[in-house]
């Protein structure tokens, strides 16, 4: 597993490309007995916007429930993205720009995140991101909620969008 975030200066070298088929899905073959699984390579995003949630650890147990999810799902983790300490309003971001780079590359199928207000809390830009993935054929994954491509998920999606854009505005009030 190579992990990045914005304190490195370098970036390791993008791992495989996208399954044969291009497809990003887990495939299961033959009988019970002789079944191999096709494993999904994934990149991990994490995302703390302040520096006291940095201080705290928070990330780290994203990190801990993302691998968790990863390994109960057959998922193979080909890099670790990290922005501590950065706003979800923003989309520069180390880390999110690592993550673009890989599904550009080709180099990942999945992206797995804790919850979408981690990949960001300004809605506009929360769909700018899901149809820049869609484009790649880049699978979203959160591991708090079941997610699929379909108009009611979308939805949702927005909505929830619209609430964490919101909640952020209160949190700044107080």
């Amino acid at each position: 597993i190579a992990r990045v975030d914005e304190r490195q200066q370098g970036r390791p070298a993008p791992a495989s490309t996208a399954s044969a088929t291009g497809f990003p899905a887990m495939i299961k073959c033959a009988p019970r007995a002789n079944r191999k699984e096709i494993k999904m390579n994934i990149a991990i995003y994490a995302r703390v916007s302040s520096e006291k949630q940095a201080k705290e650890g928070t990330i780290e147990s994203q990190l801990e429930a993302s691998r968790d999810y990863a390994k109960a799902n057959q998922l193979e983790i080909v890099e670790e993205c990290l922005d501590d300490g950065y706003s979800g309003t923003t989309l520069d971001r180390p880390g999110l720009d690592r993550v673009r780079d890989l599904a550009q590359a080709g180099s990942i199928e999945g992206i797995l995140i804790l919850a979408p207000d981690r990949l960001s809390r300004k809605q506009a830009n929360q769909i700018i991101l899901m149809e820049e993935f869609k484009k790649r054929n880049v699978q979203l994954i959160f591991t708090n909620q079941t997610y699929n491509d379909t108009p009611e998920d979308n939805l949702m999606l927005q909505i929830q969008g619209s609430i964490a854009e919101y909640e952020r505005v209160k949190i700044l009030d107080r």
